[in-house]
């Protein structure tokens, strides 16, 4: 005695044939293209972009260049290439006034390698488009001494004007 009787709450026989709202996959419209996926996360239309539909609305979507991540990015590379370029120098240093030499002084491969990497800043980055883009164009100066260095003016005027040239 005293219990309680759940089975006045058990609905599993009078819902059975009730459909509350039948499953359907996203629809969006992309720049005018329709596009459909079978999940609310939409992962694979724009790179680095994941999109979650939570309800059945209309509206607009603006994704803009983050310029604050293209900077840091810019940094992260002159940081290291630095790091790359101040290692090939301590190893091959000729040991001048009585320094030690550097463990590859006088290799021609590692050499080659610096001349290489110095070079990059005149050389044209493939894959982008016919108009040629530079590291220079991105914002990385070389140094007298052969290092790298961010040059903010060159970023800004680039992101300004042509802020795909970051992706």
């Amino acid at each position: 005695g005293g219990g309680i009787d759940l089975s006045a709450f058990d609905t599993t026989a009078s819902n059975a044939q009730r459909q509350v709202q039948a499953a359907a996959d996203a629809r969006v419209l992309v720049d005018g293209i329709a596009v459909s996926r079978p999940t609310n996360v939409i992962r694979d239309i724009m790179p680095g972009v994941e999109v979650t539909l939570s309800a059945v609305t209309s509206g607009t979507l603006t994704v803009e260049r983050d310029e604050q991540a293209a900077r840091t990015n810019i940094q992260t590379l002159v940081d290291g290439l630095n790091g790359v370029m101040g290692l090939l120098q301590s190893l091959t240093s000729r040991g001048v006034a009585g320094a030690p030499a550097g463990d590859l002084a006088g290799d021609r491969s590692i050499e080659t390698l610096q001349q290489d990497l110095r070079r990059l800043i005149a050389t044209p980055l493939s894959g982008f488009s016919d108009r040629p883009i530079h590291l220079a164009d991105l914002g990385i100066a070389t140094e007298r001494n052969g290092l790298f260095r961010f040059d903010p003016p060159a970023f800004d005027r680039t992101f300004r004007d042509r802020a795909g040239d970051f992706d």
